[in-house]
């Protein structure tokens, strides 16, 4: 039965993604528009969510860090590598090394999310909610999906790499 409920919901994303697209195929463009009549026609994705989710108002997060939850060593240098290798690289240090100019020091403080909600969607650590925790997601660079389960949902604010140095607050999932 889980088998089947499995085929049945990626057979359904692969529909959505391929009537989703905007450079479908011309035989495509009527079921495009039925489609778009009763299906939310951007589907949120993961890389997108995680560039452009602005969900606590733009609150500065670290202004009393005691109060904010530490990452572990392993999730923080997974940190470190997306946001030195991510989509928009960056130039950051660990903050156990010693600061270089021109280079940001990423401190390992974060806020902890229970769910958060996406363009009508709930997402969830599987901690908290086992059915809010199943994606689909795509590793960047690559054009296949995966399968994953949400295992931890936080918010880290650091300062640009680049100037102005605004402080960036960004959205992580850890699958």
């Amino acid at each position: 039965m889980e088998l089947t409920i499995l085929k049945a919901f990626c057979q359904g994303s692969n529909l959505r993604a391929l009537l989703g697209k905007t450079d479908a195929p011309d035989s495509l463009k009527g079921f495009q528009e039925i489609f778009a009549q009763f299906f939310v026609p951007t589907l949120p994705s993961l890389q997108g969510d995680i560039g452009g989710l602005d969900t606590h108002g733009g609150d500065n997060i670290t202004d009393s860090p005691d109060k904010l939850a530490m990452l572990s060593d392993d999730t923080y240098e997974h940190l470190l590598t997306c946001l030195n290798e991510g989509v928009v690289p960056g130039h950051y240090v660990s903050c156990r090394k010693e600061p270089r100019p021109g280079i940001c020091v990423i401190q390992p403080h974060i806020q902890e999310m229970n769910s958060i909600k996406v363009q009508g969607m709930t997402f969830a650590p599987s901690s908290k909610h086992i059915g809010n925790s199943c994606i689909l997601f795509c590793i960047a660079g690559n054009s296949f999906q995966l399968a994953g389960e949400i295992q931890r949902i936080f918010i880290h604010q650091r300062h640009g790499s680049a100037p102005p140095q605004n402080l960036v607050t960004e959205t992580f999932y850890v699958v």
